[in-house]
């Protein structure tokens, strides 16, 4: 038997789209922590993911949190916001995730990260960059 390098037609890899690996339950992957006010955190997962949910846990305040998918574009203008209390939950594939604390809060805001972690190699996903086409991420 002949050896065969991954990636050629004995193994093919499982990239971005590829449907079924989207279709079928993903792994969990999930952190809590906190963003000091004007910080930003950048999360990078292992491999694509098939959906994120990302909870404001700041209760009784005002502390946003900016959610980007660039370090640019959570910098600039190219992010979402989420109130205290509230959570962006949606099907997103991603290899990671910026979190900037709102300048103007008061204290840490605390958050969780819940993403479903898909087979896919984040090697043979797209940079998201604004400077390749990519509008509205930074």
């Amino acid at each position: 038997m002949s050896y065969k390098k991954p990636g050629t037609l004995k193994w093919p890899n499982v990239g971005p789209n590829f449907v079924p690996e989207f279709q079928i339950s993903s792994l969990p992957w999930a952190t809590s922590s906190q963003v000091t006010p004007g910080q930003t955190e950048a999360w990078k997962f292992y491999r694509v993911t098939r959906f994120i949910t990302v909870v404001n846990a700041a209760t009784g305040s005002a502390n946003v949190l900016k959610v980007g998918f660039t370090a640019n574009g959570v910098n600039d203008e190219n992010y979402i916001l989420i109130p205290p209390g509230e959570q962006l939950s949606d099907e997103l594939k991603l290899t990671q995730l910026h979190i900037k604390g709102d300048a103007g809060a008061v204290g840490p805001t605390q958050y969780s990260i819940l993403a479903g972690i898909t087979g896919c190699d984040p090697r043979q996903y797209p940079v998201l960059t604004g400077s390749v086409g990519f509008e509205g991420v930074g």
